[in-house]
């Protein structure tokens, strides 16, 4: 009686009652014109298709070393008979980064993407023992996974032509592929745009509009060395722990209208807002007036001072007034200005007073 249930389960029921869900998924229209693989998102070359939100699960499961940071990131992308396009731009969290010690591209910002030909779901995608993830080996001995990673080193060599540099296909090929593209662009926010060829992840069936595949990305936006653990924002699941069940469903959608791109909102404000002209003026009479009044402070300084050091004679004041420059010295040293003496006016009297005074002595003596 069970067998006969379930025998008639299969027969009515269609399979797609049955199916997992998905991770994640997303829409990618079809573009009308290819967009142009330069490093520069310009308006209605892509469809915005998922923004970085910390803590939302599209986002949350792999992402690591990014909570509470500043950073935002949008994805772009589209498709044609031919490829799959798609763009990355990530706020520069590293523009002054160390590189690691090693010619390791998890070492500095760089974006690592994996893409599969069909719907990440579907049984042959499966771990073949049940386990929630592939071991690395098992999973790159699998022909339908590719996973590869772009970026470009301290020097903006591009990690496929800079030396050392050999691991950028860790799945597969697709990089070695004659007709994919990538170009990076670094400012205040890192772009990377990539033209993907379907041949180069092996897809040959199902590129129309109802047609699907499997993508996830990692995006490092904090170096990686040996003084930290990096940063990393991750889209869908299943490119660290190799799981391809959790990769993003991807729906190849019709054409609409593309979105015009918004690069200003990932332009770093200044700490201090512009100052306006008047402001400005303002700001530059205050200041001048501070250092007038400075300037008179330490000319009044260098007069009054040596007046006052100069009347004492205990050691350390007296040391003290060597520190005064020489000239302001020399000054106290000169008589007043009408060259008079007052010493000079005083001994005179005396002197005559007491010669007076032995000149009548002398006399007296004589009488």
């Amino acid at each position: 009686m069970i067998f006969a249930f379930v025998f008639l389960l299969s027969v009515f029921v269609p399979t797609g009652v049955f199916a997992k869900e998905p991770f994640t998924s997303i829409d990618v229209p079809k573009c009308e014109k290819a967009p142009v693989i330069d490093g520069e998102i310009k308006d209605e070359e892509y469809k915005l298709v998922a923004s970085y939100e910390e803590g939302e699960p599209a986002w949350k499961r792999d992402s690591s070393g990014v909570a509470g940071l500043d950073v935002k990131l949008d994805v772009y992308a589209t498709w044609d008979d031919e490829f799959f396009y798609y763009a990355v731009i990530v706020t520069n969290l590293d523009p002054k980064y160390t590189p690691g010690p090693n010619t390791y591209v998890f070492e500095q910002p760089g974006l690592m993407t994996a893409m599969l030909r069909d719907d990440p779901t579907l049984p042959e995608f499966a771990e073949p023992t049940g386990a929630e993830n592939w071991s690395w080996d098992a999973a790159a001995g699998k022909s339908f996974a590719k996973e590869w990673t772009v970026g470009s080193t301290k020097n903006d060599v591009e990690f496929m032509k800079a030396p050392g540099y050999s691991s950028v296909n860790h799945f597969g090929a697709v990089r070695n592929d004659p007709n994919y593209k990538v170009v990076i662009t670094h400012g205040d926010a890192d772009i990377y745009e990539q033209a993907i060829p379907w041949a180069a992840i092996g897809k040959t069936e199902g590129i129309e509009v109802g047609g699907k595949a499997g993508f996830t990305f990692s995006a490092c936006v904090k170096s990686v060395t040996l003084s930290t653990d990096g940063s990393f924002i991750c889209f869908a699941s299943g490119i660290s722990e190799k799981s391809f069940e959790r990769y993003a469903l991807v729906n190849l959608t019709a054409n609409e209208p593309f979105d015009k791109v918004d690069l200003t909102s990932f332009v770093k404000e200044d700490t201090k807002p512009a100052e306006t002209s008047k402001e400005a003026e303002t700001t530059k009479v205050e200041t001048t007036k501070a250092a007038e009044t400075t300037k008179a402070k330490e000319e009044t300084t260098a007069v009054t001072t040596p007046a006052v050091t100069t009347q004492v004679t205990t050691k350390e004041e007296t040391k003290a007034v060597t520190t005064v420059p020489s000239e302001t010295i020399e000054e106290t040293k000169k008589p007043d200005e009408k060259g008079t003496n007052t010493a000079a006016l005083i001994g005179i009297p005396v002197i005559v007073i007491g010669l007076g005074i032995i000149v009548y002595q002398f006399i007296k003596k004589k009488k």
